[in-house]
C-alpha cells in the first residue's frame, strides 16, 4: 500500500472553520495511525454498497478533479468545507427536534492510495478525535485514540480510466448516519431497505433454518422465533449483530448441531442473496414469511403466525405412559377442550 497524498483537517462546528494540519501530518505516530486505519477498513466487508445521486453532484465534481485533474489542495479543502456546512445543518436540525445529541466533532481524512499497480482506493474519511489527559504536563490536550478507531469512511475503487467503479460506506458507530452518506456525499444506496429485508430473511430461511429442521426440530422451532422476532422489529439489521448474538449466543439442545457451522454460513449469505450487511429492517415486506406450519398428526397442523414472546413458556412438552404431548398455555384454546368436561358433569 502506498499513500499517493493524504490529507488531514480539523472540522470545528463551535469555530465554524476548517483547519487543515500539516505539521500533524510529519509526525511518525500518525503516519502509522493512518496506515493501521488504511489497513483496518480496506480489508473489510462493506456495511452498504452505494452509488452517486447523479454525476452532477458537488461531491461526485469535486472527486472528479482529484482522480482527472490531480488538483489535491484545494479539492480536498473543499470536501473538508462542504462536510462542515452538512455538520452544522445536521446540528441545527438536532437542536430543532430537541433531541439531546451532538455531532460529533472529528478529523477528516483526504487520501489517494494505491493498493496495487492496477488498483487504487480514494478514501474520504472521518475519525473522531476526544480529550485526553496528558501524563507529561497534566494538561488536557484533544487527539486521535490509537485504540478505539471511530470513523466513518467513504472507498471509492478506481479504474485506469480515473473513475470510481464501486463505493462502500463504512461506520463504526451503531446507525449508519444518514448526514455522513446522503447530505455529504450525496449517494444513494444500490439495493433498497426493502429488497435487502426481504433478501436477507430468505437466505436465512434457506440457508439457516430449512436445513437444521429435520434433525434438529427443537432448535430450529427455537432458532425461527428468535429470527422472526428480530425481523418483525423496527431498526437496523446488523448481519455481525445477528450472526454473534441471535445464532452465536445460542446454547443449543441437540448437541450435534454446531453453532459455529451456521456463523461461518452467515458470513457467506450477503454475497449469495445480494443484501447488505447494515440497513434499515422493513418488516411489512416479508410478514407473509413469517407463518410456520407443524404438523402435528395427520390430522392436526401447528399454524403459528409469527414469532411467540416467551416461547418455552407458552409450548411445554410432556410425556407420560399414554405417549407424547404437546401443551400449548392457552386461556381460549382451554374453554374448547374443557367444555366436555363441563358437559359429562351436568
Amino acid at each position: 500500500m502506498e499513500i499517493i497524498f493524504n490529507k488531514l483537517y480539523k472540522i470545528d462546528i463551535t469555530a465554524n472553520e476548517v483547519t487543515e494540519s500539516p505539521e500533524f501530518q510529519k509526525l511518525e505516530n500518525f503516519a502509522r495511525y493512518i496506515q493501521g486505519l488504511l489497513e483496518q477498513i480496506t480489508t473489510k466487508s462493506p456495511d452498504r454498497y452505494y452509488r452517486f445521486e447523479s454525476e452532477h453532484t458537488e461531491i461526485h465534481s469535486l472527486i472528479k478533479n482529484i482522480l482527472q485533474k490531480n488538483e489535491y489542495e484545494n479539492t480536498s479543502r473543499a470536501i473538508a468545507s462542504r462536510l462542515l456546512g452538512k455538520e452544522k445543518e445536521t446540528q441545527n436540525d438536532l437542536e430543532k427536534k430537541n433531541l439531546n445529541t451532538k455531532v460529533q466533532r472529528g478529523m477528516l481524512i483526504v487520501s489517494l492510495v494505491k493498493m496495487t499497480d492496477d488498483a487504487r482506493k480514494l478514501m474520504i474519511i472521518k475519525v473522531d478525535y476526544d480529550e485526553f489527559l496528558s501524563e507529561v504536563t497534566g494538561e488536557i490536550a484533544t487527539g486521535l485514540s490509537l485504540r478505539k478507531k471511530i470513523y466513518k469512511a467513504f472507498i471509492g475503487e478506481i479504474n485506469n480510466q480515473n473513475e470510481i467503479i464501486s463505493i462502500s460506506v463504512f461506520d463504526t458507530n451503531t446507525y449508519v448516519s444518514a448526514y455522513w452518506w446522503k447530505s455529504f456525499l450525496e449517494l444513494e444506496v444500490v439495493t433498497t431497505n426493502e429488497e435487502n429485508t426481504k433478501n436477507a430473511f430468505n437466505g436465512i430461511e434457506k440457508e439457516i433454518l430449512i436445513p437444521i429442521k429435520k434433525n434438529h426440530k427443537q432448535d430450529y422451532l427455537l432458532l425461527w422465533n428468535t429470527t422472526v422476532a428480530y425481523f418483525r422489529s423496527d431498526g437496523e439489521f446488523n448481519l455481525q449483530n445477528y450472526r454473534d448474538n441471535i445464532i452465536g449466543k445460542y446454547t443449543p439442545y441437540d448437541n450435534t448441531l454446531k453453532i459455529e457451522e451456521l456463523e461461518s454460513k452467515i458470513d457467506k449469505l450477503p454475497e449469495k442473496y445480494k443484501f447488505d450487511q447494515r440497513f434499515e429492517k422493513v418488516p411489512s415486506k416479508i410478514y407473509k414469511h413469517f407463518k410456520n406450519v407443524l404438523t402435528l398428526t395427520n390430522e392436526i397442523d401447528l399454524i403459528i403466525k409469527h414469532d411467540v414472546a416467551n416461547f418455552e413458556k407458552v409450548f411445554k412438552a410432556k410425556e407420560d405412559a399414554d405417549g407424547k404431548y404437546i401443551m400449548i398455555r392457552s386461556d381460549k384454546g382451554f374453554e374448547y377442550v374443557n367444555a366436555k368436561e363441563q358437559e359429562k358433569l351436568k
